[in-house]
């Protein structure tokens, strides 16, 4: 059975995701100033990868019987399917919830 993602999981998650974010913008912003065709699909990436992360911080892991599932407006089960959507556009490689974090780039 899988792990079930805590608060240290999903905050080392999204400060990956924050750093790659602004690494990324810088990227788009560049390629936007030299007039790149590739730009606006970018732009839009990174609109997503925003998206994605405001959906994703107001998440709460269920821990310690004292946030109930009514608190979430995500399952834990839609949070994990972000993260593995966040994979799949970024590169980012996020480790097992409750494993010790060294995320790679593929």
């Amino acid at each position: 059975m899988a792990a079930d993602l805590n608060q240290v999981d999903l905050d080392i998650r999204l400060d990956y995701l924050a750093i790659y974010i602004g690494t990324f913008a810088a990227e788009v912003a560049n390629d936007i100033y030299q007039g790149k065709k590739a730009a606006i699909c970018k732009l839009r990436t990174l609109k997503l990868l925003i998206a994605y992360m405001e959906v994703v911080k107001d998440y709460i892991p269920l821990e310690d019987d004292v946030v109930e599932e009514d608190d979430n407006f995500i399952t834990e089960q839609q949070c994990k399917d972000i993260f593995e959507h966040i994979s799949i556009l970024t590169g980012l490689v996020f480790s097992n919830p409750g494993y010790s974090y060294k995320p790679a780039l593929t």
